[in-house]
């Protein structure tokens, strides 16, 4: 994985965490507001400090790394760790209650 140091906003991210490739770094950021902290519960995986934040944040660009597509990543998450990650689940009739 290629990572290197660049200023960001969140203090969350560690700098040996970021992509060279900004287009890929963009996507993982975008991605990775839209997932939740399993552990931090209303914070994305952006904004939290929690080690599974971490870990998810590394796979997240790996996945990218891989060329994986944004749908290819969030399915692969949403099939481990249920609707429950995504921040605004899918409006359907199962999480309807």
């Amino acid at each position: 994985m290629t990572l290197i140091f660049h200023t960001n906003d969140s203090w969350a991210i560690e700098p040996s965490e970021i992509l060279l490739d900004k287009n890929l770094e963009l996507r993982a950021r975008i991605l990775s507001k839209e997932l939740r902290c399993l552990v931090c519960r209303n914070e994305s995986i952006d904004e939290s400090n929690s080690l599974i934040a971490k870990d998810l944040r590394i796979l997240l660009r790996e996945m990218l790394l891989d060329g994986r597509s944004d749908k290819e990543i969030l399915d692969y998450l949403v099939d481990r760790y249920g609707e429950y990650i995504l921040l605004k689940p899918k409006f359907n009739k199962k999480n309807i209650i």
